[in-house]
């Protein structure tokens, strides 16, 4: 007798013991339609949705329940000109023995318009390329605009809100205005997102997730000063690492690297660096010769040459962190050039 009740509770604690027809709660939670569209036809409103596996669908209309039926579209005719109808769509699915019922889809909304209807539907985007770069601890913003067809352009649509749905990653998320920021855990790869009109009408944006610290190459060349190409050029993979370490590894701070009298490193702050970092410091500061400055915001290599003409010329290369922008790095410095990425070129000449 002892050796049977053992069992019967061993089972329960392990949940394997059935108790009555209960269905455990991990097993219940089944997916709703994630693409729901609505479509003006004629003189009906259109919905469908995609097809989920051994499902049946319940399709809600202004909060009440409408239809159920197997297929992945419904035709409703029971509307009016120019009223707004919204729709939901929940999965049902039979799970051990019972009729189990998702939670309802996203809301979608359209009107049944015609020629003198003054506001339509949404029919296409504006303003949102298909696909965006980012840096692995960076953040972007992608703006979508919902617009209406091309036939009805002068129109207003009766609804402009953009909603962000995020297909599952690791590598960054989206709010709902559209913000963009990586998950800061140095990974790289493809993200993608969908923008989603008011009616269900979606456009793929992908978003590469890349470390910029080493970017695959360099533009605008014509705008970089021969006196300072070699730091893309013969010393790029050095001042690669060292960007890629003051960005991930040490992090951002406020130093600057030059060669003392004595043509040893100098540095402006004392803290302990990579050996490796710093032996690539010294080999570009002695042999360029160069002054490196690091900021919280970005990396300046900074070459100044004197002129017989009582000037002085200096050419930049300069790197903005991920979280850094443009105007940031172009507020103290003006007139930065894009090479890459957060990489820019600089040139100006000053009298002494």
């Amino acid at each position: 007798m002892k050796r049977v009740l053992v069992i019967i509770v061993s089972l329960i604690i392990l949940g394997t013991m059935p108790v009555g027809d209960t269905v455990a709660e991990e097993q219940i939670s089944i997916e709703p339609p994630q693409y729901v569209r609505v479509i003006n036809k004629s003189k009906k409103l259109v919905v469908k949705w995609n097809k989920i596996p051994n499902a049946t669908y319940i399709v809600y209309k202004n909060g009440k329940k409408l239809k159920t039926l197997k297929s992945t579209k419904l035709s409703d005719k029971k509307v009016k000109l120019n009223k707004t109808y919204k729709y939901k769509v929940a999965t049902c699915q039979t799970i051990g023995g019972k009729n189990v019922e998702s939670k309802k889809s996203f809301q979608v909304s359209a009107r049944l318009v015609n020629k003198k209807s003054k506001k339509v539907n949404a029919s296409k985007f504006s303003k949102v390329k298909a696909v965006y770069s980012m840096g692995i601890n960076g953040q972007i913003t992608i703006k979508a605009n919902a617009k209406a067809s091309k036939k009805n352009k002068k129109k207003k649509l009766f609804d402009k809100k953009i909603r962000w749905l995020q297909t599952p990653n690791d590598l960054a998320t989206i709010s709902n205005k559209g913000v963009v920021t990586a998950n800061n855990n140095l990974k790289t790869g493809k993200v993608v997102f969908y923008a989603i009109a008011h009616n269900g009408m979606k456009k793929k944006v992908t978003v590469n997730v890349t470390n910029q610290a080493y970017p695959s190459s360099y533009k605008n060349l014509y705008g970089v000063e021969e006196e300072i190409k070699p730091i893309i050029t013969t010393y790029k993979k050095e001042i690669q690492d060292i960007v890629n370490y003051f960005e991930f590894i040490k992090g951002p701070m406020d130093i600057s690297f030059d060669i003392d009298d004595e043509g040893n490193l100098k540095q402006s702050v004392e803290t302990e660096l990579d050996s490796k970092i710093k032996d690539e410091l010294y080999n570009i500061v002695h042999n360029m010769p160069v002054t490196i400055t690091v900021t919280k915001k970005y990396i300046r290599v900074e070459r100044v040459d004197k002129t017989v003409y009582k000037t002085e010329r200096v050419n930049a290369i300069v790197y903005g962190f991920a979280r850094s922008t443009y105007s940031q790095c172009n507020n103290e410095y003006g007139g930065l050039i894009e090479i890459a990425p957060h990489w820019y070129t600089q040139f100006y000449e000053y009298y002494v």
